[in-house]
């Protein structure tokens, strides 16, 4: 990318995006009273 604007645009787009998915993930695990997860990413992405 050679316009840092864009570039910054974007990954702030992108950082924004994974943070509700986080925050999405830990409302579903309140709202069902489930245990906490052992992290941040086992949350969304299960083995």
């Amino acid at each position: 990318m050679n316009d840092p604007l864009i570039y910054g645009n974007a990954e702030r787009c992108l950082q924004l995006a994974i943070q509700a998915v986080f925050d999405i993930s830990h409302h579903i695990v309140a709202d069902r009273d489930l245990p906490p997860p052992a992290d941040r990413c086992s949350n969304c992405w299960r083995a």
